[in-house]
């Protein structure tokens, strides 16, 4: 076979190789933990999760700062200060923009689209971890992962349930999709009660237009642009030599 088409052909499969490393679910976890922050307000003994939809902002959910006039982000040994730059309360979502963003921020990709029996993680900053350290600086070192199933998706409105045990403290955090490590919900309440089991999330679709009606950026999970590129390179080469009636 020619060294050309060879060459091209060996590029295509490194695309498919790192696509493919890629949706690693320990490494996508990884990148989903690593994402995730207090979202604390300041003065007051109030404290809920947020995390990174992109480098200078953080997603969490609107009851958590809606009495905080100056919201604080830690992830310990980094902290900033934060803005509420747009929220909704029937959604219960806020973004904040972040004043002094720190270089690790990349932002959890969306995944957004569920379904009933989807395995998925809960990551946050649940009370008992407070009571534990009682310092927020240092409880934002350790988040909190949980596992469990989509239990029920609202035909209606943009919730779902999980079974996934989550409390005060857990609120704003993201719902992480173990098949693609994006972010399928956001936790928004839980229902009272010993018995019950609800503890609800607000589906990703409903959050990806609401930062499309803002203009803020996100990534969509799976959009392998790169992988995209080189596997169209080495297919497109290859298809060019195999025409010219080039033998192997």
């Amino acid at each position: 076979m020619k060294p050309g088409l060879v060459a091209l052909l060996l590029v295509a499969a490194l695309g498919l190789s790192l696509g493919l490393s890629g949706l690693h679910r320990s490494g996508v976890l990884d990148r989903a933990y690593s994402q995730v922050v207090v979202v604390a307000c300041q003065g007051q003994d109030v404290y809920g999760t947020g995390w990174f939809i992109n480098h200078d902002h953080v997603v969490t959910a609107y009851h958590v700062v809606a009495e905080c006039s100056h919201p604080r982000l830690i992830r310990a040994p980094w902290a900033s200060n934060a803005t509420v730059e747009a929220y909704d309360s029937e959604l219960d979502i806020a973004v904040l923009r972040v004043a002094n963003p720190p270089s690790w921020a990349r932002g959890i990709p969306l995944t957004p689209s569920v379904s009933i029996g989807d395995p998925v993680y809960v990551i946050g900053y649940p009370i008992q971890l407070y009571e534990e350290t009682k310092d927020l600086a240092a409880m934002s070192r350790i988040p909190r992962v949980a596992s469990g199933t989509v239990s029920w998706i609202h035909p209606e409105k943009p919730i779902f349930q999980f079974d996934i045990p989550t409390d005060a403290g857990n609120s704003g955090g993201p719902v992480i999709s173990k098949r693609t490590g994006g972010a399928v919900g956001l936790v928004v309440y839980a229902r009272p009660g010993i018995v019950s089991e609800g503890y609800f999330g607000l589906r990703m679709d409903a959050v990806a237009k609401f930062l499309d009606e803002h203009g803020i950026e996100y990534c969509v999970a799976g959009n392998h642009a790169g992988l995209a590129v080189l596997l169209g390179l080495g297919a497109v080469a290859a298809l060019g030599f195999l025409l010219r009636g080039v033998r192997p």
